[in-house]
């Protein structure tokens, strides 16, 4: 449970960013990560990753990930694209702290209302699953690929939220010596005030570029001319 509107569309959370998961960092060296994973049925997955400090006080991130599948059966294609954005700021006597944490979801699955015959599963002439005729989509037994996007009937949502987080801590501070060149300031707090600004923006559609009438109005009894 958590506290605001939820619409409900929790099947692809697994694949998206969140505030909840947001990571900030602070390096002394700009880092970055790069990994590319191919999976079965020529599942693609690309994963971006850089972070680097801009001073001792400020450090921003950055990550990108996509994920692409043609998928078992015809029409079940699916293309995610997914940012994160994050920065951090702490002042020089470290009473202050600044969170921005930014995400944008694209998340597009292919929906193909399940096979029309479950006898084909046992036809031995059927030898690929992607030769399985399904209900929705029609004909379309392509593999496609990692920049073809074109999804017939698909599930598509689209997620981006920005944090805002502003933190100032009352306590006690004091400059440690090292040794005769090297001073270190450590602050211990006692009591913190905390202000959070969020604000989101949420799109679900589902869309059909070649509706089947009759597919629609038997099981949904919705008629589409």
């Amino acid at each position: 449970m958590a506290p605001g509107f939820d619409a409900g569309f929790h099947s692809y959370d697994v694949y998206n960013f969140s505030h909840e998961n947001a990571k900030f960092y602070n390096t002394n060296r700009p880092y970055s990560e790069l990994w590319y994973l191919i999976g079965a049925k020529q599942e693609q997955m690309i994963n971006l990753q850089h972070t680097q400090n801009r001073g001792e006080k400020f450090n921003f991130s950055f990550q990108y990930r996509k994920v692409n599948s043609p998928g078992f059966y015809q029409n079940q294609a699916t293309n995610h694209d997914t940012y994160n954005v994050t920065a951090n700021y702490n002042s020089q006597n470290k009473r202050y702290h600044l969170f921005l944490s930014y995400y944008l979801n694209r998340i597009n699955g292919g929906e193909n209302g399940g096979i029309r015959n479950p006898a084909d599963l046992n036809d031995p002439e059927i030898t690929d699953k992607r030769l399985v005729p399904v209900q929705l989509g029609g004909d379309n037994p392509s593999v496609g690929g990692l920049l073809n996007t074109n999804i017939p009937v698909k599930s598509y949502y689209q997620e981006g939220s920005i944090l805002l987080r502003q933190q100032y801590d009352w306590g006690k501070g004091d400059t440690l010596q090292i040794n005769d060149t090297t001073d270190v300031y450590k602050f211990d707090p006692v009591f913190r005030v905390e202000h959070t600004f969020t604000y989101t923006e949420n799109t679900y559609r589902f869309q059909d570029a070649l509706p089947d009438s009759l597919y629609y109005r038997t099981y949904y009894d919705i008629n589409i001319p």
